[in-house]
Formats: C-alpha cells, sequence, structure tokens
C-alpha cells in the first residue's frame, strides 16, 4: 500500500512523544459535530504542540521571504473573512516535483543543525524576517514563529528498544549521544482562507495529486506526493466555508522508517526474548 494511503487510512497525521522519540502515529480529523470555528482544536491537542498561544499569532507584518518560497506570512495580509475560501484565481501552475526539505534544511539533518540554522536566523542583525524560537526540546522539536506564523520542526530517532535488537552491545549513554533527525514540518497560522494557501502551493508544485475534500462538510485534505515526501494542505470549516489553519510537510523515507519502527517498538520485548531463545 502507498505511504500517503497509509497516512490517510489513520486520518492525518500526528506526532507523539513515546519513549523519548518522536513517532509518527495518526491525528485525527474533526469529528462529526464539533464545533466549527477558530475556537474549535479537537484536531491539535495540546500535549502535541506543548505550548499555549492557541493557534491565534498575531498578524504582524509580513517579511520578504526571500529564502523561503513555503512563507505564509504574506497571506496573512490578503486574509478576508468575506473569501468563499476556496477561490485560487487565476495561478500559473509551478512545476517543483521535489522536497528534499523546508526552507533550506535537508530532510534528515540533525537536531544540532537544524537548531543552529533557526538560531542563526534569529539572531542574524542583518535579517528583515521577525524570527523567535518560542520553544525547543532535545532531539524532538523546535518550534518557531517566523512572520507571525508557528512552524514546528519535530524530529525522530530510533527508539533504544528497537536499536538493541540489532546491537545488544548498545549502551544508554551512547544511544542519548545520538541526535534526532529532522522529519516533519508542521505549519500554524491563523485562520486563512484555503483558497490563498492553495493558490501559493500550486503556484510552486503545480496541482495536487489526491484530495480528501469533503464539499459538504468543508473538511479533508489536499495531498502533494512529491519526491521526497508529501504536503498535506488541511480544511476546516468556519461559516459554512473552508479554511486553513495548518499544513504538514513529511519526508517520505522517515515516515516510513518510523512507521515500521513504531511497530517493532511494541514487539521489542517479545523479539529481544525469541532471539536470546535461538542464540541459546
Amino acid at each position: 500500500m502507498d505511504l500517503y494511503r497509509k497516512i490517510i487510512l489513520t486520518r492525518g497525521v500526528r506526532a507523539i512523544c513515546l519513549t523519548g522519540a518522536v513517532l509518527l502515529v495518526s491525528a485525527p480529523l474533526k469529528p462529526t459535530g464539533a464545533q466549527e470555528g477558530p475556537e474549535s482544536r479537537d484536531d491539535l491537542p495540546e500535549t502535541f504542540f506543548e505550548y499555549d498561544a492557541r493557534l491565534t499569532a498575531p498578524a504582524v507584518e509580513p517579511g520578504p521571504y526571500s529564502d523561503s518560497p513555503d512563507g505564509y506570512g504574506m497571506l496573512l495580509a490578503q486574509n478576508s473573512a468575506e473569501s468563499d475560501g476556496m477561490d485560487v484565481g487565476d495561478v500559473q501552475l509551478g512545476n517543483v516535483r521535489d522536497l528534499t526539505g523546508f526552507s533550506g534544511i535537508r530532510w534528515g539533518s540533525a537536531y544540532s543543525e537544524v537548531q543552529r540554522a533557526l538560531e542563526a536566523v534569529a539572531t542574524s542583525s542583518t535579517s528583515e524576517e521577525q524570527v523567535e524560537i518560542i520553544n525547543a526540546e532535545r532531539n524532538k522539536f523546535i518550534l518557531v514563529r517566523r512572520n507571525g506564523i508557528l512552524y514546528r520542526y519535530n524530529f525522530y530517532k530510533t527508539p533504544y528498544e528497537v536499536q538493541i535488537l540489532n546491537d545488544h552491545t548498545l549502551s544508554m549513554d551512547e544511544f542519548d549521544q545520538q541526535e534526532g533527525l529532522l522529519f516533519h514540518v508542521k505549519v500554524i497560522m491563523p485562520f486563512i482562507a484555503s483558497g490563498l494557501v492553495k493558490r501559493q502551493l500550486l503556484a510552486i508544485y503545480g496541482r495536487n495529486q489526491r484530495s480528501t475534500f469533503d464539499e459538504d462538510d468543508k473538511n479533508g485534505a489536499d495531498i502533494w506526493a512529491l519526491n521526497g515526501g508529501f504536503i498535506f494542505l488541511w480544511y476546516e470549516p468556519y461559516r459554512n466555508r473552508p479554511f486553513t489553519r495548518t499544513l504538514d510537510y513529511l519526508n517520505a523515507e522517515l515516515a516510513q522508517r518510523i512507521m515500521t519502527e513504531y511497530a517493532d517498538y511494541f514487539d521489542a520485548r517479545e523479539k529481544l526474548l525469541l532471539q536470546k531463545v535461538l542464540l541459546q
């Protein structure tokens, strides 16, 4: 089964903390009957984001985003509650077919490498952008506010219980020295008419390959399946129009690895016991 199908069938993308590692599992879409509008956060649990911004990043004057075609700060000034939500207008379709990372940082980059890159932008005296590191937990995530938009960089390293199946001599000290690898970036913005966000993605990556968008309840996602990863544009209903406040950029290779190791994690104790029996 295609990786994107596994993700969609498990109803979305969510990262959870499990024995010090970030594992990819499912995130439910808004359940039937959920309250519409910005106050409904059923699909964004506090334990995942671990911050109290309540998804209300201020609509600051956006910077130039000269280094990042994926910057969404510019959309804040264009946003209007009077929009029908889906109108993308006339747009010249882009032809970028690769998703090697996010905003100049490649998938699989070590936590310390990403941290240094973000700190350099945040402390630069010449940068015209407003960048602030809000929160971070080593080898798990870095939460950044950039021009009024929140970006959560998520990292993964194979859990100790899984690694020891292949390396029985691995110590906890050696495990602790390993770094998490960047596999996922979640973009969190104030409610923006979905058409404005989709227009920007269309101009870069062309048409999305798949969609679970439901015209009746204005819920679901558009999916760009690119070389190296996926982009999920999530829809939420507000006043009977589709709006967006989250996007997911996901590395395909590490996502597949996480899904495999997630299953191994729960069987690790039994597998290790079986190995010991077979080796006796």
